[in-house]
């Protein structure tokens, strides 16, 4: 995994038509973002919270949830 990120709070972050590759989320709050048309590819998230997330339209590949709560 290229970067990690533990415990921190991304609570009503805008990441709309984000790219992410090769990042590992554990622990991590993301209640109301905003996610539309991401494309996550090899990315790892492990007890992270994504109640009330915008999760629509993404492209998702070799992307684990483990655990998360939506």
């Amino acid at each position: 995994m290229e970067k990690e990120y533990r415990n921190v709070d991304f609570r009503d972050q805008d990441f709309t038509e984000q790219e992410w590759k090769g990042i590992r989320f554990e622990g991590c709050r993301f209640r109301g973002c905003r996610m539309e048309s991401m494309v996550l590819q090899g990315c790892e998230f492990t007890n992270c919270d994504f109640g009330m997330a915008k999760m629509n339209d993404m492209d998702v590949k070799n992307t684990a949830f483990v655990n998360c709560r939506f």
